[in-house]
């Protein structure tokens, strides 16, 4: 009842579509992969040859590097990791979604970031790609952070990646909400009570802070109550025991 037979067909082929579209873009990218491949054994045939002939490895360096920049390798690697069907469906759900696949698939940038800080969780791009979206949506920070690749967008990114697949509070069934995760840390930051090294933390670094599985209001009280308790630790020098020391004298 109330179901339209037209708009089922019509997303059938939409899906299909997708499919065929995500399938063609895979096979070109394999065909430039194994040309990178080839450029890579060439590269490393260089490394064994005499120094007065580094500058073959030299050339192959620079050619490598060019291709390493190339969309479609980008691709191939994203696809194998995504499933180019999986992406289809997502892609098919509505105009959004098929923008936010297409507009993944023309960044060479943004693939780059996100296989060099080893992907989603479980390799779930779709639930990354909405996290990413909606943080940049809800914060203007992440999204002028964007070109220049600064702490805020960084730290949308880590969100995105890390908890594509939900995490809960520890020993609860509550799931933490990623946005609401992402503005904790961005006003803790802004409020100056993070660590100073905070700025320069990479993607892969700020994974390994906002995957804490503590609530928000639990991460505040941790630092307030060592700024009001033992503000002494806060200032310590000794990194090995900055952020442990508390144990040590308290525990």
């Amino acid at each position: 009842a109330g179901t339209c037979p037209e708009n089922g067909a019509t997303s059938k082929a939409h899906l299909k579509d997708m499919e065929f579209l995500l399938q063609q873009t895979e096979e070109a990218a394999l065909d430039a992969g194994s040309r990178v491949l080839n450029l890579v054994n060439a590269y490393f045939d260089g490394l064994s040859q005499k120094r007065n002939d580094v500058t073959v490895g030299t050339s192959t360096l620079v050619q490598l590097h060019e291709w390493d920049t190339d969309i479609p390798l980008l691709q191939c690697s994203i696809l194998s990791r995504a499933n180019p069907k999986n992406l289809a469906s997502y892609a098919a759900l509505g105009r959004k979604q098929e923008s936010r696949v297409l507009n993944l698939l023309q960044n060479s940038w943004l693939m780059r970031n996100i296989l060099l800080n080893d992907g989603p969780r479980q390799d779930k791009f779709s639930s990354m790609l909405d996290i990413y979206h909606d943080i940049l949506a809800a914060s203007h920070r992440a999204k002028n952070g964007v070109r220049s690749n600064d702490i805020f967008h960084r730290l949308a990114l880590a969100v995105a990646l890390e908890h594509a697949v939900p995490i809960n509070i520890f020993d609860t069934n509550e799931v933490i909400d990623p946005i609401a995760r992402f503005q904790h840390y961005e006003n803790a930051h802004i409020r100056g009570e993070l660590d100073p090294s905070f700025l320069a933390l990479s993607v892969w670094e700020l994974r390994m802070v906002v995957n804490n599985d503590a609530s928000n209001d639990e991460i505040q009280w941790c630092r307030d109550m060592l700024r009001n308790y033992r503000p002494d630790h806060i200032t310590e020098r000794n990194d090995k025991w900055q952020y442990c020391m508390i144990v040590k004298s308290d525990v």
